[in-house]
């Protein structure tokens, strides 16, 4: 089996330039796979990846022959799979226009480049092909390139060619008119979930409005029949991603995506429908209702968080606030930038925070920055007992209403609270928590032992 893997024209991107290298030829004859006009699903991920699946009708003889199937965006060559009865992919190359090549350059200026993510490139005319490497005249000698070098033979793109093409080997069990299906891989923007909310001090009340953003900043659409967006971290393998060409994008058509559908479980993941495709220009930011805005129960802390063994020196500082609350809306949240606003006074922010992917049911923690007048001086000291150490802080309000505090504070393994120690009232995540209340515009001490275990 001959695996066509080399690029040819426009297969890699230099500096805003379409590069070449030469593959050999494929057996058979070739054929326009445009037939048909293609029927694309695509996926879209949260951390920059796209899932393409075009299905065509192709008309193919028995045997081996090279289809030529256009795509707006490069795949990840290694990503490439035809799914087809009696279908077989033997090889392929990566092509851009009508995909001349190397040898419709010839006469003409090219840019080489030295390959390997080095940015520095030298003009060039291409004199002629010779054999396996190309003879190019820069300034007034001529050299001879080798096209199994690293280095890279480009030009700029035209600015009419506004899709790619796959030039496919397949092999057919039959002849006649069949349907043929491709999944591949493609670099794509990351899509990301924005909230925006607002919190009630007096009833708790946190309402939160859920959009998904996505951000097509590409040289190339977003365009798709059917589409969905993923939620969650698929493990990806380590393969070379071809860059897009540097080319004048093709215009999408306009469409008004509705919001995304309920979120449907999909291999570990979840995935939200767009009932109308996604059709996003290049440079274009689309943004739509992820889900119906939704009101969780939040709580208000103010929390000093320590690990035991850290020494303040007895400087100052200001205590955390935070709005604690469950995903109670029994739908995922997918991972994304949380705005808070004050529901209490004009055009006041509370604070933003990054939400992990949160399941149904699961608590949602969000630190929205420091409490100005809640603040507290720490130190550690050994005592009269081996291995014994002493924490004392002094909490201070400058407020004109007695606020409660949380103290969290983090021991290390082999250590555990001393006895005598004051009782803590919970747990955050297997850390002590103690909480104490500072009175309105005074101060409180709260101090505590811990041993080290060293045996």
């Amino acid at each position: 089996m001959t695996a066509k893997t080399l690029f040819t024209v426009g297969a890699l991107a230099l500096g805003g330039v379409a590069a070449a290298q030469a593959a050999p030829e494929a057996a058979g004859p070739t054929k326009d796979g445009a037939g048909s006009a293609a029927r694309t699903a695509m996926t879209l991920y949260s951390q920059g990846m796209a899932v393409v699946q075009a299905q065509r009708s192709l008309s193919l003889d028995k045997g081996t022959q090279t289809v030529r199937w256009p795509v707006t965006a490069l795949p990840e060559t290694s990503s490439l799979a035809l799914v087809g009865d009696g279908l077989r992919l033997t090889g392929f190359d990566v092509a851009a226009g009508a995909g001349q090549g190397l040898a419709g350059r010839i006469g003409q200026r090219v840019v080489l480049g030295a390959g390997h993510g080095d940015d520095a490139t030298r003009q060039g005319t291409l004199v002629a092909l010779d054999g396996d490497a190309a003879l190019v005249r820069v300034d007034d000698r001529i050299e001879r390139i080798a096209l199994s070098s690293p280095t890279v033979i480009g030009w700029p793109a035209p600015e009419d060619d506004t899709q790619r093409v796959l030039s496919l080997d397949i092999a057919a069990r039959t002849g006649g008119r069949q349907t043929a299906t491709l999944l591949y891989q493609r670099a794509a923007p990351a899509w990301q979930a924005s909230y925006t909310g607002t919190f009630d001090a007096e009833t708790g009340a946190l309402r939160v409005n859920a959009s998904a953003i996505i951000d097509n900043q590409s040289s190339t659409p977003l365009d798709a029949d059917q589409a969905w967006l993923v939620a969650g971290q698929p493990q990806r393998a380590g393969y070379n991603t071809p860059q897009p060409a540097m080319m004048m994008a093709s215009k999408s058509r306009v469409s008004h995506d509705s919001q995304p559908g309920a979120p449907e479980p999909a291999g570990g993941l979840y995935r939200y429908p767009l009932q109308n495709g996604l059709h996003i220009a290049a440079g274009a930011t689309r943004g739509m209702a992820l889900m119906a805005p939704f009101t969780l129960e939040a709580t208000r802390r103010t929390t000093f968080t320590h690990y035991a063994t850290a020494t303040g020196r007895g400087a100052r500082e200001h205590a955390m606030l935070a709005l604690h609350a469950r995903n109670s809306t029994n739908k995922p949240l997918p991972a994304g930038m949380i705005r808070i606003y004050d529901a209490d006074a004009r055009a006041q922010l509370l604070g933003g925070d990054t939400l992990n992917d949160v399941p149904a049911g699961a608590p949602i923690d969000l630190t929205l920055g420091e409490a100005f007048d809640i603040t507290a001086t720490r130190e550690v000291a050994a005592t009269e007992t081996t291995d014994e150490r002493r924490v004392h802080m002094t909490l201070f309000n400058a407020t004109q209403a007695s606020r409660q505090v949380r103290i969290v504070e983090r021991l290390p393994d082999n250590a555990r609270l001393a006895p005598g120690a004051p009782k803590p009232a919970g747990q955050t995540d297997g850390a002590p928590t103690w909480r104490v209340t500072i009175p309105a515009g005074g101060q409180t001490d709260f101090s505590y032992r811990f041993v080290i275990d060293n045996g």
